[in-house]
């Protein structure tokens, strides 16, 4: 398998998929709401069809050449990650509530999972700002053809990213209290700040506002994102030397047996290893 041909053409796809975006007109937008337990989750549009479609078909030889697998947001769960030794998959907008609002925090991510579920590949467009963002597995990171380094800062604050499924978490207030004692007994402040954007740009936020972290609490009901909101950035993190892991410090479940979704372990990002749970 020819790993940089297949980042070449990913790449190529998030940022077909992000000049779709870009010239949709947001005022005739269609909404479409799915059964689901999050408000995030609940939409869909005609546009997140558009871009899939657009990922979709540029992806279409190497899946064929390689016999990959697929797990794509708007089509249903086929199994083939489960049976090929790799798949794609692919969130083809998220973010959609930030898009819907005009808000940035959108962004399109398409990943190469293994069978075992580690990512070796990960692309990741923001439209806004036009950023494209790439890694694959002992490739590099890079942004807009420039390496992307993990970012060090002199700062003496910690930025705590979360979304609104934090605070009602019950694990929120304990969880906040242990983040307090961390930075006191290493001379920190800390500050928590609630994004809207969406699971991808929170994560990418990480990287670009070092001293961070990006946390999604465990819980026992379903939801806590998906597997294609952390695909992608898991391996552009882990290229870089950056942490993606679950709330305990293990690796990501990329590929489980009987879900979709990621509450069971949580998701912890942080902008170096040093941040890595469990810390409290």
């Amino acid at each position: 398998m020819n790993l940089k041909d297949l980042l070449d053409t990913a790449c190529k796809a998030a940022k077909a998929a992000g000049e779709i975006i870009r010239t949709h007109d947001r005022s005739q937008l269609n909404v479409v709401r799915k059964d689901e337990k999050s408000k995030a989750a609940q939409v869909v549009t005609e546009l997140d069809i558009l871009c899939q479609n657009a990922i979709l078909k540029h992806l279409e030889n190497g899946t064929k050449d390689y016999d990959l697998g697929l797990l794509t947001e708007e089509l249903k769960d086929d199994g083939s990650r489960h049976k090929k030794d790799y798949f794609w998959c692919i969130d083809p907008l998220d973010g959609t509530l930030a898009y819907i609002n005009g808000q940035a925090g959108y962004s399109c991510s398409i990943a190469l999972i293994s069978k075992k579920g580690e990512a070796v590949l990960g692309v990741v467009y923001n439209p806004v700002e036009d950023k494209l963002y790439y890694a694959a597995k002992g490739m590099g990171a890079y942004c807009n053809e420039r390496p992307l380094l993990a970012s060090k800062s002199s700062s003496d604050c910690l930025t705590v990213y979360t979304d609104s499924s934090f605070k009602k978490n019950e694990q929120a207030k304990p969880t906040e209290e242990s983040i307090a004692r961390l930075c006191q007994k290493s001379k920190l402040r800390y500050q928590v700040k609630d994004l809207s954007y969406g699971a991808v740009m929170n994560a990418m936020k990480v990287l670009d506002n070092p001293p961070s972290i990006y946390l999604k609490l465990p819980k026992t009901e379903q939801g806590g994102g998906c597997i294609w909101d952390f695909a992608a950035s898991t391996a552009i993190f882990h290229e870089l030397g950056a942490n993606a892991s679950d709330f305990e410090g293990n690796a990501l479940l990329l590929n489980p047996k009987d879900t979709l979704y990621m509450n069971r372990r949580g998701v912890f990002y942080s902008s170096s290893y040093q941040l890595k749970p469990p810390l409290f």
